[in-house]
């Protein structure tokens, strides 16, 4: 329920983008490290949980000229599986994991200087498909709402920096996550 609420309001805010005074578009890039617990799998090596993520697009405004900033943020748009080996924790067989992640994320931030700490709520939509020797065995398809607390960095107008910290997660088997972006900006 929660979130269907969450993709309609973002939907929302993404058509109603004309109707903000001064909207700012960002596309950028992430690089992810998540620690993930599977009970199933380990993965091979602590390399698999670094994740170059898919291109990113975030549409921000200032809210009543105040330094509050609203943004929402999804890659639905631009997105990649990810493949990794993973080991069966039953039987120690090898498997390619391909997993791909979906994120729509509602952020809340206060502007200090060049710096807006923020508070986020994301939509998480996790498909993962299993094989063996390049043939398909089986989906699995979670989702979850993750909170995270975050800091930007506005290096110059057009670019800003950021780092998000991912609260654990028991749906999704995450036990921490860090997340490290790049963004271009624009007036629209």
């Amino acid at each position: 329920m929660m979130q269907n609420l969450l993709k309609i309001t973002f939907l929302f805010l993404l058509l109603s983008a004309p109707a903000f005074a001064n909207p700012i578009l960002s596309i950028g890039t992430t690089l992810s490290l998540l620690k993930i617990n599977d009970p199933d799998f380990q993965y091979t090596s602590n390399r698999d949980q670094l994740q170059l993520s898919s291109v990113s697009f975030a549409l921000s405004e200032r809210i009543n000229k105040s330094p509050f900033i609203a943004s929402i943020s999804t890659n639905r748009f631009i997105n990649r599986s990810v493949d990794r080996e993973v080991v069966s924790k039953k039987n120690g067989v090898v498997f390619t994991n391909k997993t791909k992640i979906k994120a729509d994320t509602l952020t809340i931030g206060y502007q200090i200087g060049r710096y807006i700490p923020n508070i986020g709520l994301t939509n998480v939509e996790v498909e993962k498909s299993l094989y063996y020797a390049g043939k398909f065995l089986k989906k699995k398809q979670q989702t979850a709402l993750i909170p995270s607390i975050g800091l930007t960095f506005i290096a110059n107008k057009d670019i800003s920096i950021n780092s998000t910290i991912i609260a654990p997660n028991k749906e999704l088997n995450l036990d921490a996550g860090v997340v490290f972006g790049v963004n271009y900006n624009f007036k629209l």
